[in-house]
């Protein structure tokens, strides 16, 4: 989960397909976040696709399925 939004094309896409579908991350994110979720005082530390720059981070590898909601997450 790194983005709060639920706007990408495979969240949109696997919306009701999965164990882990849309309604679960909206779930999630609204558990974590409350009333900010989906807007614009949501912290980059809660979700990373928020932040401006990320050029002082380590490598990180993460790997998805082709076939899940996280896919276009970045």
């Amino acid at each position: 989960m790194l983005d709060d939004r639920d706007q990408t094309f495979s969240t949109l896409q696997y919306a009701d397909i999965g164990t882990w579908n849309r309604q679960s991350n909206q779930v999630g994110w609204t558990a974590l976040l409350g009333k900010k979720k989906g807007t614009q005082g949501v912290s980059p530390y809660a979700a990373p696709s928020r932040a401006q720059d990320l050029s002082n981070l380590p490598p990180a590898f993460i790997d998805v399925s082709s076939t899940e909601i996280f896919r276009d997450e970045d």
